[in-house]
């Protein structure tokens, strides 16, 4: 398990990046995307993962969890044998569960504004709140860019029989012992 940092000037996040081997799979009515497991001889129970997506058994996934070992907070994850990442929060998501905020609630707050303070300060508020917006969904951007970096980097897992280190080029190998040499 590693520590992300989505560190930027503004905002202060981090996620906890985990690879796991889903050694047994239970509890998944159907391709509603409700399951538990048991990986390295630890059950998690009440995992979800949006889209209906319920991983085979045996299958190698690396998995960002908002918290440290809390199953139900997963943000994003990717099966290893592939290269598709899956984000929990898009940003058109972000987008789409603000949208009603901005159209049932800013006439309201823009008339009032435009009674007690007048016009000056209602384009104020309309700008403040355009400006908002737009630096979080910059932030969502970002991070959610991170976040799938992060998923990226996560090498896939080797087959059977076959040690990590021999993936190394034969030309890297000879460098490296030449140089030991010296």
């Amino acid at each position: 398990m590693k520590s992300i940092d989505t560190t930027n000037s503004r905002y202060i996040t981090e996620f906890h990046l985990e690879r796991v081997c889903f050694e047994r799979i239970f509890d998944a009515p159907g391709r509603t995307g409700h399951f538990s497991f048991e990986a390295a001889g630890k059950r998690q129970f009440g995992v979800m993962l949006p889209e209906g997506d319920v991983p085979r058994e045996g299958a190698h996934y690396a998995v960002i969890l908002a918290e440290k070992g809390n199953w139900q907070a997963v943000m994003a994850w990717r099966d290893l044998s592939t290269p598709h990442v899956y984000i929990r929060e898009t940003a058109w998501q972000v987008v789409g569960q603000y949208a009603w905020l901005a159209y049932f609630g800013m006439p309201a707050v823009l008339g009032v504004t435009f009674v007690a303070f007048g016009g000056w300060a209602a384009l104020a508020v309309l700008g403040l709140t355009v400006w908002g917006g737009v630096a979080y969904l910059r932030h969502v951007i970002r991070r959610n860019r991170r976040i799938e970096q992060a998923l990226l980097d996560v090498p896939p897992q080797a087959p059977p029989g076959m040690r990590l280190d021999h993936t190394v080029s034969w030309r890297t190998r000879v460098v490296k012992g030449l140089a030991s040499l010296f």
